[in-house]
Order: C-alpha cells, then structure tokens, then sequence
C-alpha cells in the first residue's frame, strides 16, 4: 500500500523553480499594470495638467473658482516645474519586492506605490514654496490659505516668484467664484486606481 503525502507534494510544487518563475512573471504583470493606472490617473488629473501648464494656465481643476491658477496661487518660481519634480519622485516609489518564504513553503510578495506617507517623506522635495515644511501634495486635498489675499496679475518685484501673481495685505472677494481654495481629491485618486488594479480578479494569479 502506498500512502501519498499530498501536502509534501503541494510544498514541492509550490518551491519548484518553474512555478515560482511563472509566479513571479504573473505578479510582476499585475504590478506593472497597477503602476500603469496609478500613473495614468496622475497625468489625467487636471490638477496635473493645470501646474504643468505654468503660469499662462487656466483654473481648469476648478480650486480657485477659475480665478488665477494653481501656479501662481502656491507660489511656483517662473520657469520651475513642480510636476516633473512628482512624476520623478511617484516613478521612484513604486516597488515589487518577495518576502521570506514561510514554514509552509508559500512566499509572500509586497507591492510598494507612492502613498501618503511616502509622500510625506518627500516634503523636502514637494513643499510649498511659502511654506518650506508643508508638502503641496498633500495640501492639494487638505486645503490652502491666503486665496483672499492672492490678486492674479503680472508683478515684478520680490513679492511675486512666478511674476504673475502676488499676496497683498488686503482682501479681495470680486470677481471670483469663491472666496476660498477649493479642496480637491487629487493623490487619493492616484492611489485608488492602483489598489483596484491590484484587485481586479482578471489579475489574479
């Protein structure tokens, strides 16, 4: 009589060079398709879109009630670029990588993207230019003060970096479609489309 020791046979298989060849080339498949939509939501986004375009854009996100734009509001330099500074930092925080294998032979995987806490990490390289230790990132969702006092003209002078917008001392409320910075999803979203990505069941290994 012969007694098969199916759980020895399935430890087996699970460690076998061929199987974890496939396993790794399925996950990293599904990895690089979650990177893909965290990225291309990222592009999308027209909060994206509106920095990238510097300081002739329009408020097409809609966070100042398209009066001004984003540029000039948070203070960017003339000729800087905030955007390819992100997209450089999101590229570099993307990570697959393999954990111990465990007593019962099975090997974990973990999938890394760029989320808040490692965006917060970044601050030193996304923080706002009137405000050295906050990240504008994350302010993006948060809020941002000083819209009443923001006046969207070309100035020269110190007191405009971009050199088309300016904080005053004093309020002003007309012709605006609102009175404050509009609080806008922006990296929650980019975050979301990887997690279900990640999920989808057509993904599945």
């Amino acid at each position: 009589m012969a007694i098969i020791n199916m759980n020895n046979i399935k430890r087996k298989i699970a460690v076998s060079p061929g199987v974890i060849r496939k396993t790794n080339a399925v996950l990293r498949k599904r990895f690089e398709a979650a990177e893909a939509a965290y990225m291309k939501e990222f592009e999308n986004s027209k909060i994206t879109q509106e920095l990238e375009g510097g300081v002739q854009s329009g408020n097409s996100s809609g966070t100042l009630g398209s009066y001004g734009n984003l540029f000039t509001f948070m203070g960017f330099s003339s000729g800087s670029k905030p955007i390819s500074t992100l997209r450089r930092v999101l590229k570099a925080g993307f990570k697959m990588s393999k954990g111990k294998v465990s007593r019962t032979k099975l090997r974990t995987y973990v999938f890394s993207f760029p989320g808040v806490d490692y965006l917060r990490r970044n601050t030193s390289t996304l923080y706002m230019p009137f405000e050295r230790g906050r990240n504008w990132v994350l302010a993006i969702e948060q809020g941002i003060s000083g819209f009443s006092f923001y006046m969207n003209k070309k100035w020269k002078g110190d007191g405009a970096r971009s050199g088309h917008g300016v904080q005053i001392e004093n309020k002003i409320s007309q012709g605006r479609g609102t009175s404050t910075f509009k609080r806008t999803r922006y990296r929650t979203i980019f975050e979301k489309a990887f997690t279900d990505k990640i999920k989808e069941k057509k993904n599945r290994a």
